[in-house]
């Protein structure tokens, strides 16, 4: 049984040659010195040695507080240590062996008691005996020091084997160990005081150490100890044993400056490298490998486990056949695009000579790759921290919460990620396109437009017509101008079955026509009073003379008294009826060729009747045509009178208002005529008494600037031509009216650039795209959106799936991501137990992988403190 304690010294230990390297390598290296000194034969207070036989002599009791045992050299065989407990040393080994000849010392108050121990293999250096009350000078013991001489001194010059028996250096280091438990004197540390211990070992180098067969160091403050180990530069350190000689150079080795190999045949091969563990080989410039088997090919490489290898500049392998393999200066993917990030920055893209994490093998054909699940990691803060699966929940939670969509800011709904949204027309007047190769959706009017009604301004159009305010109306019962007038009319068609408006032209040359008629049938009637009454008269006095004849026969004749009369007739006296009336018929037959001639010369006539007509007569006959002129030549018809006035024809039946008409109207035709032609233009027309007022058509038009106005027109023409030019400017009014739907919608799009906006123009923070059930709707057709720190792009599903898959393969342990469903991975970490065993450990997060891996670092870590311990 072999133990090793190792006290912690105090701040005296800094004079201690021990203290070459970190902690772990100095624990490390003092375990194979013990190994190397265990075969060292105790000093023990209470036992003092014989330097002839190398036998223990006895001590009395009160000697055993001050003396300090040397032995020399016995046998392997003869070797015999008794357990003896060290109170005033920082280090003590015991050793145990089956022995003859030692005699067991009864002690108390082992205050100061020392063991000192010297090699007992063949040719190691001896130490004597030193007892208390003596120094060893020249290889024997002097006893001539006094009891306060002895203790401050404490020197061993009896060395044999390789060392001459002059030089101490073989014990410095062991007496500098112990500063407590022996002062020492100052001394030059400057001096170079190199060591070699072991067959054929070389201690080349200021204050170098070489133990251990065939052990060489090269350089200043080397420590070589192992068979066949090799340190060369600065302060390089080797510890470790076996040598295969057909492999040339297979041993421990520690080559260049502050580089470190412990293990068998563990190599550290450039500057500040460190290589622990058996065939652990680190390479470059402070590369680490540590474990079985492992490499640290590059630059700052780490690899750490069994068989690990970091094959990058920077790259850190973690675990059991894990690989480094992706080298620093790398960028990212970037989710958005799908491509590997182009920013430069050190969260989008690994810094130079900084190569990849790795607990796994991912190179080769994928289905040789090998992962870890990685476990027990907090959620992540910075942009470059880790994340754990908790987040990514979180996150898919919140992405699964979609966006809202509403259309004025009303009924917002959700829709969820990978949900589409279809936009609709609500009717036929839009149409609503999207690019078969992209997602550009394009809102055009139709080309033809179906309105119940439309409104410009107060007007009105729909069904039933165009309602102006104030103004005309244009419906199906009709058209009403509003009092207003009618311009621009052009010339309607004068015909029996014509249904055309007559414009005011047109019925001012009837009226001039009428007017003309009248006139000649006024001449005509004048003329024919003059006859008639001639006419009259010339009855009046033919009845005049019937009805007076019997009483008188002219000349004062009286026929009741026999007077017989006295007629004078042209100047003819007459004094009897019969002589009268001879003179009397000779005068009628003169009157009667006047009234013949008078009657072959009148001018108005009646068919089918012989006899003269009085005026009263001809006025109620209602048989027979009266003609006027009829055996005349002549294209008019006076009845002026000899004043040259005019006269009025009264009487006048209505005559035939038909296409092929020449009879005359009268005026109460005329007064229907005017009067419906003033009714139906309006306007202010009027035909009052045979008083024609013109109309004036006031119509509220719309100007090409869309404000409203009011125009008078005296004529339809220009009253149709301003409603004309009104629906022209009402046509260009609605379509700015459209346009300016276009344009105030909130959905537009730029006529150059072409990118569609919705909302661009107003405020609001949500859209919503519900129907008018209220249910969701999905948006198609979405490009993939900018994936950037500042990007407010919306992402697709193929985005999100892309994400999802890239996460679920970059976290491995069988997670996936399909249809928008999340499959958890497993992580498995092996957990090393404080009793050295190994079990495996599940975890479905990574986080809490990291915990279960830094679990098993705390263990292993336990586990190298037993090892020390």
């Amino acid at each position: 049984m072999k133990k090793f304690y190792a006290t912690r010294a105090t701040s005296n230990l800094n004079y201690s040659r021990f203290l070459y390297s970190p902690s772990l390598v100095r624990e490390v290296s003092l375990v194979a010195v013990v190994a190397f000194l265990s075969n060292f034969s105790p000093a023990n207070a209470g036992v003092s040695g014989d330097t002839g036989n190398g036998q223990p002599n006895n001590v009395k009791t009160n000697e055993q507080v001050q003396s300090v045992g040397v032995f020399a050299p016995v046998s392997l065989d003869e070797q015999a240590m008794a357990s003896v407990p060290v109170s005033a040393g920082v280090m003590s080994v015991d050793v145990t062996a089956g022995a003859e000849g030692l005699q067991a010392n009864e002690m108390s108050g082992g205050a100061h008691s020392v063991e000192i121990f010297a090699p007992s293999i063949e040719q190691a250096a001896v130490l004597e005996p030193l007892h208390a009350g003596m120094t060893i000078r020249n290889g024997r013991p002097n006893s001539s020091v006094t009891a306060d001489e002895q203790a401050q001194s404490f020197e061993v010059f009896a060395l044999i084997g390789e060392q001459p028996a002059s030089d101490n250096h073989s014990t410095q280091f062991l007496t500098r160990a112990m500063p407590n438990v022996l002062p020492i004197t100052e001394e030059d540390y400057g001096e170079s005081h190199p060591l070699s211990s072991g067959y054929n070992s070389q201690a080349i180098g200021n204050s170098a150490i070489a133990m251990g067969p065939w052990a060489q160091t090269k350089d200043i403050d080397n420590i070589a100890i192992g068979k066949m180990a090799h340190a060369s530069g600065k302060s390089a350190i080797a510890i470790g044993s076996e040598y295969h000689k057909e492999n040339g150079d297979d041993y421990t080795t520690a080559k260049g400056d502050y580089t470190t190999a412990v293990g068998a045949i563990s190599k550290a091969l450039d500057y500040g490298a460190t290589a622990l563990g058996h065939r652990a080989y680190a390479y470059n410039n402070r590369s680490i490998s540590i474990g079985f088997y492992s490499r640290a090919y590059n630059y700052g490489s780490i690899a750490l486990g069994s068989q690990a290898e970091a094959k990058v500049d920077g790259g850190v392998a973690i675990g059991k056949g894990s690989v480094a393999s992706i080298p620093g200066n790398i960028a990212g993917y970037d989710p958005i695009t799908g491509k590997n990030t182009t920013q430069t920055n050190v969260i989008w893209k690994s810094s130079p000579d900084f190569g990849a994490v790795s607990v796994g093998v991912i190179t080769g054909d994928a289905k040789d790759w090998k992962t870890r699940q990685i476990t027990g990691i907090a959620a992540g803060t910075l942009d470059t921290d880790a994340v754990n699966v908790a987040q990514l929940k979180a996150l898919r939670a919140f992405a699964a919460q979609g966006w809202k969509l509403s259309v004025g800011g009303a009924n917002a709904t959700d829709v969820s990620i990978g949900g589409t949204v279809d936009l609709a027309a609500g009717s036929t007047n839009l149409k609503i396109t999207k690019g078969e190769k992209d997602n550009n959706i394009k809102f055009d009017l139709a080309k033809d437009i179906t309105l119940d009604r439309a409104k410009v301004g107060g007007n009105t159009l729909d069904a039933t017509g165009l309602v102006i305010t104030s103004g005309p109306k244009i419906t199906t019962a009709g058209i009403d101008a509003g009092n207003k007038e009618i311009k621009n009319i052009k010339a309607g068609e004068l015909s029996a079955n014509s249904q055309q408006a007559v414009t005011g032209s047109q019925l001012y040359a009837t009226n001039n026509n009428v007017t003309q008629n009248t006139n000649k049938i006024t001449e005509a009637n004048t003329k024919i009073t003059k006859n008639t009454a001639d006419i009259t008269t010339a009855n009046s006095n033919i009845s005049s003379l019937d009805k007076n004849i019997s009483t008188y026969f002219g000349g004062g004749a009286n026929v009741l008294q026999g007077k017989g009369p006295t007629y004078k007739i042209q100047d003819q006296q007459y004094n009897d009826v019969g002589s009268a009336f001879e003179g009397v018929n000779s005068s009628f037959t003169n009157v009667n060729n006047k009234i013949t001639e008078v009657k072959k010369n009148l001018l108005v006539k009646q068919e089918e009747e012989t006899k003269l007509l009085s005026s009263d007569e001809v006025s109620k006959k209602g048989t027979g045509v009266i003609t006027i002129g009829k055996e005349t030549g002549g294209i008019e018809i006076s009845v002026l009178n000899q004043d040259k006035f005019t006269r009025t024809i009264s009487g006048l039946s209505g005559g035939k208002l038909t296409e092929n008409s020449n009879e005359a109207v009268n005026g109460s035709q005329m007064y229907v005529l005017g009067n419906k032609i003033a009714t139906y233009l309006g306007g202010g027309a009027d035909f009052g008494y045979g008083n024609w007022s013109d109309p004036a058509f006031k119509i509220k038009t719309i100007k090409d600037d869309g404000s409203e106005g009011e125009e008078s027109y005296m004529n339809i023409a220009a009253a149709f031509e301003g409603v004309g030019t009104s629906f022209t400017n009402i046509k260009n009014e609605l379509k700015k009216e459209i346009n300016n739907v276009v344009s105030d919608s909130l959905v537009k799009q730029d006529k150059e650039t072409e990118p569609i906006t919705i909302g661009e123009g107003t405020d609001g923070n949500e859209i919503s795209i519900l129907n008018q059930e209220k249910n969701s709707r999905t948006i198609s057709g979405l490009k993939a959106g900018t994936l950037a720190d500042t990007s407010t792009e919306a992402v697709n599903g193929a985005q999100l799936y892309t994400l999802g898959d890239k996460v679920a393969k970059t976290l491995g342990g069988g997670a996936s991501y399909e249809n928008g469903t999340w499959v958890t991975p497993t992580f498995t970490v092996k957990n090393f137990n404080s009793e050295g065993s190994v079990s495996e450990t599940t975890y479905d997060d990574v986080a809490s992988a990291f915990t279960g891996v830094g679990n098993s670092f705390e263990k292993v870590k336990d586990s190298f403190k037993n090892i020390k311990n």
